[in-house]
């Protein structure tokens, strides 16, 4: 009887040919996208987003005025939401007075208006980065359509008194957590 074990495979050589191609379409590759770089020119630049600090509204000092820090419910999503919201509003240095006692004298009114504005409020409103979308409403209600119905009425030039409304906490979360 004779041994029939099967021969080993015998080892098979690295396809040379293949790995050339290989870098040669590689380096092809890249030598078209530095190519391509080099003639289209580099990416534009990037430019930061200028925030307005208040500094410089018209040639006055702006003062920061707690307008409300309150809680408001929003059901937008399918289910009850509660939102810890505090709204600042810029004004002018000269109106800081006048635009106090309009606060003091109808607060309610802007409790309610802001109240208004939440409850409708989609929810992707409360997903932008800056509320940009609930302060415009914010400010587009306190300075109001026309002098008559703007809860802080213009100053004497008709400029509005309420330059900008921040937001500097709007924390949500559900009702039933």
């Amino acid at each position: 009887m004779t041994d029939q074990t099967p021969a080993p495979p015998a080892a098979r050589a690295l396809p040379i040919k293949t790995i050339i191609v290989v870098l040669a379409m590689l380096l092809a590759e890249a030598g078209l996208i530095i190519g391509a770089v080099m003639l289209f020119g580099r990416p534009s630049s990037v430019h930061a987003l200028h925030f307005d600090s208040g500094e410089s509204l018209m040639g006055d000092r702006a003062r920061e005025i707690s307008l409300l820090h309150e809680k408001f419910t929003n059901n937008r999503r399918g289910r009850l939401w509660i939102y810890d919201l505090e709204v600042i509003i810029l004004v002018k240095e000269n109106h800081v007075e006048t635009v106090t006692a309009q606060m003091d004298a109808r607060r309610a009114q802007i409790r309610a208006g802001v109240n208004r504005i939440i409850t409708a409020a989609q929810a992707s409103y409360f997903e932008e980065p800056g509320y940009e979308t609930i302060r415009r409403q914010i400010l587009e209600f306190l300075n109001g359509p026309s002098a008559e119905t703007a809860i802080i009425p213009p100053a004497s030039d008709g400029q509005p008194r309420v330059k900008d409304v921040l937001i500097p906490s709007c924390i949500g979360f559900p009702a039933d957590y």
